[in-house]
């Protein structure tokens, strides 16, 4: 079942067709690079597009939540053996978890030949409650403000990383300056926090994150509030000069990552005449 942006699968209903675990260089044809490529099918005859490793992960990832795959392990699996039979082994698994919530997009590709591949392809897969259980929380949100989109978001936490779909919500009036809630990732928290991109792509985070259960929507709506109001006031300041920091390492942790980028942005030598700025407000 499809719902807008989301589709609803039993997993059980999922046969892989097709499967790749390589794609070649079509400038370099000896090189290949291991990059895997799913056609799923439903019983219903239709038709999901897996492609690339943080979308396959993810997916199964959301097949076995409480006992995660090992990647290692199940790479050298599909780069050994067959990956359709691999992928078709996992999905009949009595173990795999029931219920699928995927995030899909209908906006195809161009692949190296600049050649256009269209189809329903899948950017992100959660865990559900049941195979109609709808992400409520983001969707009301979503409905609320109109410049606002779901996208993956992928983040480590102290023993996974995960990907799971994120409600981004930027300023009219700057799409660099922007609020994000993230799904429940299977802890039962969803986690709010705000970004300030700077034009070198690094980010500036001005308040640290907050973690909010599912009956706290009336907080999670005031924290959207009061954060938007706080990057408004930051663009309005215009005075901040957000220098090119050094890339941040790719297996940090989500918590580290929010501690870092605060501190980044609470030791820009602007940030004492911002604060003053704000109290002049008050």
């Amino acid at each position: 079942m499809r719902l807008g942006n989301w589709f609803f699968v039993n997993t059980a209903h999922l046969t892989c067709a097709y499967a790749f675990s390589y794609t070649r260089n079509i400038k370099r044809p000896k090189n290949i690079t291991f990059e895997p490529y799913l056609v799923l099918q439903t019983i219903d005859g239709i038709y999901l597009h897996v492609r690339g490793k943080r979308a396959l992960w993810s997916l199964l990832d959301s097949m076995f939540p409480h006992n995660r795959l090992p990647r290692t392990a199940v790479n050298d699996d599909l780069k050994k053996h067959n990956p359709r039979e691999v992928i078709n082994g996992l999905l009949s698994d009595p173990d795999a978890w029931p219920y699928l919530r995927l995030h899909v997009t209908d906006n195809g590709y161009y692949d190296q030949r600049a050649e256009l591949v269209e189809g329903t392809f899948v950017l992100s897969a959660s865990s559900n409650a049941s195979d109609s259980d709808v992400c409520t929380i983001l969707s009301q949100i979503e409905a609320d403000y109109p410049e606002s989109y779901i996208s993956p978001h992928t983040y480590n936490t102290k023993t996974t990383l995960r990907t799971v779909p994120t409600l981004f919500i930027p300023l009219e009036s700057n799409r660099r300056y922007k609020v994000a809630v993230v799904d429940c990732d299977g802890s039962g928290l969803y986690r709010v926090f705000s970004v300030v991109e700077s034009e070198h792509g690094d980010c500036f985070r001005p308040r640290k994150q907050s973690k909010h259960t599912g009956e706290d929507v009336v907080v999670i709506l005031n924290q959207i509030s009061s954060r938007l109001k706080e990057l408004d006031n930051i663009r309005r300041f215009a005075r901040f000069d957000l220098p090119s920091m050094k890339p941040l390492d790719a297996g940090m942790r989500h918590y580290e990552r929010d501690e870092l980028e605060f501190r980044r942005f609470i030791s820009l030598p602007e940030y004492p005449d911002y604060i003053s700025f704000v109290n002049s407000f008050n």
